[in-house]
């Protein structure tokens, strides 16, 4: 679900899910400071199959970073699915978000995982060049 700013642009409402959470699974402490990043979407396609949502689904259970992280379909018609990760210290806390078409349906939080400090050292190396911001 996204906001529209006084320009015209859009303003994602991913802090606000995000937020929702609760406090942080590592450090149990607010989620406010601690800095996130939308990895990886893809698009929830019901009429041609769903082969690429099943693909971003298996390389999140088996930690192919590499397979998800190239994830990034994303249609405005259509319902999607968003992979944020939020770092807390050197662990990452992953959160998957259904993100409806549907004007008037809420994002849902379908996964929140934190990662064990090995893996996510290696996802942050290969995420290194995403756009990471602070939750407030």
């Amino acid at each position: 679900m996204s906001n529209r700013e006084a320009d015209g642009s859009f303003v994602s409402s991913a802090p606000d899910v995000l937020s929702s959470i609760g406090p942080c699974p590592i450090c149990k402490r607010e989620l406010s400071g601690h800095s996130y990043s939308l990895l990886a979407s893809e698009v929830v396609d019901r009429k041609s199959g769903q082969e690429s949502l099943i693909t971003f689904f298996e390389s999140l259970k088996n930690r192919d970073w590499k397979r998800l992280l190239k994830a990034g379909n994303w249609e405005g018609l259509s319902d999607n699915v968003e992979l944020y990760g939020i770092v807390c210290g050197g662990a990452v806390v992953l959160v998957v978000i259904r993100s409806p078409f549907e004007l008037y349906d809420d994002d849902e939080i379908l996964l929140v995982e934190t990662v064990a400090e090995e893996d996510s050292r290696l996802l942050l190396g290969l995420a290194k060049d995403k756009t990471w911001k602070t939750l407030k």
